[in-house]
């Protein structure tokens, strides 16, 4: 479970790097905003791809990103603060 759980990770943090990536330049044209949708909703999906894997080290089951930000919650993972600009990104992502 660990390697399922550290390769999830690892493929977030990979994601999470080449839209951070494409942000540190201008965007220009179409093709520019396209590949920068395609790179958030890409960050997401692993994002909460990691947090399902790692919620079952908790015995937890999640199975859409609502749950999965709301066990993260929870855990303490993500500040109360911050809450509401997650549940943003899921709107965010439903909208690409």
């Amino acid at each position: 479970m660990l390697i399922r759980q550290f390769n999830a990770f690892k493929n977030f943090q990979s994601a999470l790097n080449k839209l951070e990536e494409f942000l540190s330049t201008p965007l220009v044209d179409d093709r520019d905003k396209a590949g920068v949708m395609h790179a958030f909703k890409y960050s997401f999906e692993t994002c909460w791809n990691y947090i399902q894997k790692a919620v079952e080290s908790h015995s937890k089951q999640v199975g859409s990103p609502k749950q999965a930000f709301k066990a993260a919650f929870e855990l303490g993972w993500i500040k109360e603060s911050e809450q509401e600009a997650w549940l943003k990104m899921i709107e965010d992502r439903n909208l690409t």
